[in-house]
C-alpha cells in the first residue's frame, strides 16, 4: 500500500481541490490511478465542487471518503479557519479494502450505530478489527445546529454487535461555529451520515492520544445528571458546587469550552497516565437546573472526575508518539493520520507552539503525514473506543509482517463505575499536598485569560489575512460586486460571523440588501431587493455601531429583528464623501469562546475592511475613467492611443512569438452617407459597424475606431491565419447585407474595403503596421472596394 498527499488553501474550490489532489499525485511518481482517496475541506468551500475536481483528477473508479474540516496538516503545511483543502491518495497493491455507511444521523444517532452494527456483522468484523470512524458532528434542525452524539453512536453499534471494534475517528465540522458540511460516501455526496473504513489484515492501525491535560484536584463524583447535562456534584448543584470552588479567578461564563474534566480509566491512585484520561469539555451552563452541559452524555450519576488543566507546553507530545513507533517492533510505518481537536490549534487553544509543528517534526523524512482539524475525536481508551474532547489521535499505518495481536484485555479495563469506585475516593497524603500546591483556580484563571487572548490574537490574524487577500484580489476582479461578495463570505468564515448584510442607499433612509451571506434562500428571498429603514446611528462615520447583549433589547429592535442579528457591528462605507453603502455583520448568539461578544477589536477589523471596500469601490471607478480616457465615445472602441498602447504591450512581450493580424477596415463612401442621410445617420452607422464587430470577433481581440471611419482589429495568432481571414471575409459580406434605419425609417446599406497586414514574431512595429495594412487598403478600393486585401510583413 502506497498513501501520498497533497494540501491547498485557494480560495475557490475547483482550484483547490485540482492542488491538493495533483500535489498528491505526483508525489506518488505513480501512473495508474489511486483506488481510494481521503478529502477533506473547510466550510469555506463548495463542496460538491471540490469533489467533482477530485473525481475528474482520479478518476471515476476511486473512491472518495471524508467531508468538512477545519483545518488540515501535511507534512509541509498547515492551517485552519481559512481555505484549506487536504487530499491523500491511497494505491492499495494488493491490500484488501472494504467500508460502510449509514446515514439518519440528525434523527436517531442510537439507530445510525445499530444499523452500522448490523453491516459489520455482515463482515464478520471482530473485537480485533481496527476501523477508520468520520461522522457528520452537525445535527441540523429549523431551530438551530447543534452536535450529534457520538457516544450514543458508539452505543448503538456495540447494542448490536456485543462488542466495539477498535475503532479510531472524528467527528467532522467544516469550521467553528456549526456550519453544515457534507460527507463524500464513496461514489457519492450526503449530509448526516457516518462512514467506517476498514483494511485486510496486513495493514495495522495503531494510536497514541496526546491532549496534554493534567488533573488539579482531588475526585469528585456526579451525583446527579440528566443526559449530557452534569446537575449535582459531590451532592450540590453542580454550578454552585464549582463556583464555589473556582470563584473568584473562574466565572460560570467562562466554562463553556473551557473547563475540563477528567475521567481516570486507569488506577485512581497511581501515577499521572495521559493515555487513560478521557478529557470532557464542558459546552454550556443551565442556569435555571444549575448545572453544567457537557458535549458526550457519558458522565452519568456515579461518575468520578477531576478538574484538569491544560499544558501550554508541548514536550508531552513527542515521548508519547515516539512510544507509539517504538512499539511497532518489526513492522514498518508508512503513513500517519493526525486526528486533532480544532480547539487546540493554538490561535485558540493557549499553546505556545502549534502542536501541528510538533507532529510534522516528528513524520518528517519519516512518512507522509495527513491530519484533519474536528469536532470530536474518538480512540480506545479504558478498553474501549469513546468520545474525546480536546484530544489529539495519533495513528499510525504500518505494514504487518507477521500476524500480531496489541489488544489488551478488555475485562481488565472497561468503565464500571459500581465496580471500580470505592464509595469514597481519596489521594495518599503526599499527592493532596501536591496537589494544593498547583492552586487549582489561579491556574485555571490564567489558562482562561491566555487562551482568551490567544482568541483575540487570532481573530487579528485572521482579519489581516483577509485585508492581505482582498487587497490582493482587488485588482483582478473585473466587477466590483466580485470584491464585495468575496470580503462578505470572508467575513463569516474567517471572522466567525454568522451573517453578513451590505445594504445600498434606496431613498432618504431607505436602504436595500445588495448581498447577503449566512441567511437561508427564504431569508434571503423575503429580504432581498426589501427597503429597510435604518436608523440615522447607522450612517454616521465617525461612529460605527457596536450592539452585543449589553444593550437593551429595544434599542435598534426593528432592524436587528429584520436582519435577524440580534448582536452586530455596523459601519458606513463612505466613498469621497458620499455614503456608497451600510456593512451589517454579526451573530445570533452570544456562546464564548468561538462565538463570545462581540468588542471593540472585532469593531476595528471590520472597519478596516470597510475601509478596504470603499477603496477597492473607488479603485474600480477610477478604473472606469481609464477605460472611458482610453475608448472612443462615439463607438465604446479604443481610440488610436490606446489602441498603440495594447499593440505594443503585445510585441513587448518577453515570449511573443506569436503572429499579429492588423486590419485596416473602410467604410466605402462614408462621406456620401453624411450628405444624402445627415450626420445623426452617419453616427448611427458608426455605432452599428461598431456593434457588429464586437459580434464577429473574440473578446481577446483588439477593436479601435482609429478615426473617422477608419476602423481596427487587432488579432493575435499562433501562425495559422485561415480562420481570421475567413472572419474577416464573413464581417465584409454580412455588412454588405445589413440595413441602417435613417431617421424617416428609409433603409440604406454600406460596404467595407479592408487590408489586411500579417507580421510573424517582431517583424514590424506598431508603425510599420499601420503601413503595411494602409497599403492593402488601397489595394483593395483599387480592386473597386466591398473587397479584401493582404499583405504580409
Amino acid at each position: 500500500m502506497q498513501i501520498e498527499v497533497g494540501y491547498s488553501d485557494l480560495p475557490d474550490s475547483i482550484t483547490a481541490g485540482r492542488e491538493a489532489v495533483q500535489a498528491a499525485l505526483t508525489r506518488s511518481g505513480r501512473n495508474d490511478p489511486c483506488d481510494i482517496t481521503l478529502l477533506f475541506c473547510t466550510a469555506r468551500h463548495e463542496p460538491k465542487a471540490v469533489w467533482q475536481e477530485t473525481a475528474r483528477l482520479v478518476g471515476r473508479n476511486c473512491l472518495i471518503f471524508g467531508g468538512g474540516a477545519t483545518g488540515i496538516i501535511t507534512n509541509d503545511h498547515f492551517g485552519y479557519g481559512g481555505d484549506q483543502v487536504g487530499a491523500a491518495c491511497i494505491w492499495l497493491d494488493g491490500s484488501g479494502f472494504y467500508s460502510f455507511s449509514e446515514g439518519n444521523l440528525a434523527g436517531d444517532e442510537r439507530r445510525t450505530g445499530v444499523n452500522l452494527g448490523r453491516l459489520f456483522a455482515g463482515e464478520k468484523i471482530s473485537p480485533e478489527s481496527r476501523l477508520l470512524l468520520f461522522y457528520d458532528s452537525i445535527k441540523r434542525s429549523p431551530s438551530g445546529n447543534s452536535l450529534v452524539s457520538a457516544t450514543r453512536l458508539l452505543e448503538g453499534i456495540e447494542n448490536e454487535l456485543g462488542f466495539l471494534p477498535d475503532i479510531m475517528g472524528a467527528g467532522l465540522q467544516g469550521d467553528h461555529i456549526f456550519t453544515p458540511t457534507a460527507q463524500f460516501l464513496g461514489d457519492r455526496i450526503d449530509i448526516n451520515h457516518a462512514m467506517a473504513l476498514g483494511f485486510s489484515g496486513d495493514i495495522a492501525i495503531d494510536n497514541v492520544i496526546v491532549h496534554g491535560c493534567k488533573p488539579s484536584t482531588d475526585y469528585f463524583k456526579v451525583t446527579k445528571a440528566d443526559g449530557s447535562t452534569i446537575l449535582e456534584i459531590n451532592g450540590e448543584p453542580a454550578l454552585d458546587f464549582l463556583d464555589g470552588l473556582l470563584t473568584p479567578n473562574l466565572t460560570p461564563a467562562d466554562y463553556p469550552f473551557f473547563l475540563i474534566l477528567g475521567v481516570n480509566h486507569g488506577k485512581w491512585d497511581g501515577e499521572y497516565d495521559e493515555k487513560q484520561y478521557a478529557s470532557r469539555l464542558c459546552q454550556g451552563i443551565d442556569t435555571e437546573r444549575r448545572g453544567i452541559v457537557m458535549f458526550e452524555p457519558d458522565m452519568v450519576e456515579g461518575t468520578f472526575f477531576q478538574i484538569m488543566h491544560r499544558t501550554i507546553d508541548l514536550d508531552y507530545i513527542l515521548p508519547s508518539i515516539r512510544g507509539l513507533l517504538d512499539s511497532l517492533d518489526d513492522r514498518e510505518p508508512f503513513f500517519s493520520l493526525y486526528i486533532n481537536c480544532a480547539g487546540r490549534a493554538a490561535g485558540l487553544g493557549g499553546s505556545d507552539l502549534e502542536d501541528a509543528m510538533v507532529v510534522q517534526d516528528i513524520a518528517r523524512g519519516r512518512f507522509p503525514l495527513f491530519g484533519i482539524y474536528t469536532g470530536v475525536e474518538i480512540a480506545s481508551l479504558g478498553g474501549k473506543p469513546r468520545s474525546l474532547d480536546w484530544t489529539g489521535v495519533f495513528c499510525v499505518f504500518s505494514k504487518l509482517k507477521k500476524a500480531v495481536s496489541r489488544r489488551k484485555n478488555r475485562s481488565e479495563a472497561l468503565w464500571e463505575i459500581e465496580a471500580k469506585s470505592p464509595a469514597c475516593r481519596e489521594l495518599p497524603c503526599s499527592a493532596l499536598r501536591d496537589l494544593c500546591v498547583r492552586n487549582t483556580s489561579k491556574i485555571l484563571g490564567l489558562d482562561s485569560q491566555n487562551i482568551a487572548i490567544r482568541n483575540e490574537l487570532e481573530q487579528k490574524r485572521r482579519g489581516f489575512k483577509i485585508l492581505a487577500d482582498l487587497s490582493d484580489a482587488q485588482k483582478e476582479m473585473g466587477d466590483k460586486g466580485d470584491i464585495l461578495i468575496t470580503a462578505t463570505q470572508r467575513i463569516n468564515a474567517s471572522l466567525n460571523m454568522q451573517r453578513t448584510a451590505l445594504l445600498l442607499p434606496y431613498l432618504k433612509s431607505q436602504f436595500i440588501p445588495f448581498i447577503l451571506q449566512g441567511y437561508s434562500p427564504e431569508e434571503e428571498e423575503t429580504l432581498i431587493g426589501r427597503p429597510i429603514r435604518l436608523d440615522p446611528e447607522f450612517t454616521n462615520p465617525s461612529k460605527p455601531l457596536l450592539v452585543t447583549g449589553a444593550a437593551e433589547g429595544s434599542y435598534l429592535s426593528r432592524v436587528r429583528e429584520t436582519l435577524r442579528l440580534p448582536f452586530f457591528i455596523s459601519i458606513p462605507i463612505v466613498l469621497e464623501g458620499e455614503l456608497y453603502g451600510v456593512l451589517i455583520t454579526g451573530r445570533d448568539t452570544e456562546s464564548p469562546p468561538f462565538l463570545s461578544r462581540l468588542n471593540q477589536n472585532d469593531l476595528e477589523t471590520v472597519q478596516a475592511i470597510a475601509s478596504l471596500l470603499a477603496t477597492a469601490v473607488l479603485y474600480k471607478k477610477l478604473g472606469k475613467v481609464s477605460r472611458l480616457a482610453a475608448a472612443d465615445p462615439l463607438t465604446g472602441l479604443l481610440n488610436r492611443t490606446a489602441l498603440e498602447l495594447k499593440v505594443n504591450e503585445i510585441l513587448d512581450r518577453d515570449d511573443f512569438e506569436n503572429t499579429i493580424v492588423f486590419a485596416l477596415i473602410d467604410l466605402d463612401k462614408f462621406k456620401e452617407i453624411n450628405d444624402k442621410y445627415g450626420h445623426l445617420a452617419g453616427d448611427l452607422t458608426l455605432r452599428a459597424f461598431a456593434d457588429s464587430l464586437k459580434i464577429s470577433f473574440r473578446s481577446t481581440d483588439i477593436l479601435s475606431r482609429f478615426g473617422g471611419d477608419e476602423f481596427v482589429v487587432v488579432c493575435e495568432t499562433d501562425g495559422n491565419i485561415d480562420n481570421l481571414v475567413s472572419r474577416i471575409e464573413g464581417l465584409v459580406r454580412k455588412w454588405r447585407d445589413t440595413p441602417i434605419s435613417n431617421d424617416a425609417g428609409e433603409p440604406f446599406f454600406s460596404t467595407l474595403s479592408v487590408g489586411v497586414a500579417v507580421s510573424r514574431g517582431r517583424k514590424a512595429d506598431f508603425k510599420e503596421l499601420i503601413r503595411a495594412a494602409d497599403k492593402a487598403l488601397y489595394k483593395a478600393k483599387e480592386q473597386g472596394r466591398d473587397s479584401l486585401a493582404i499583405t504580409c510583413l
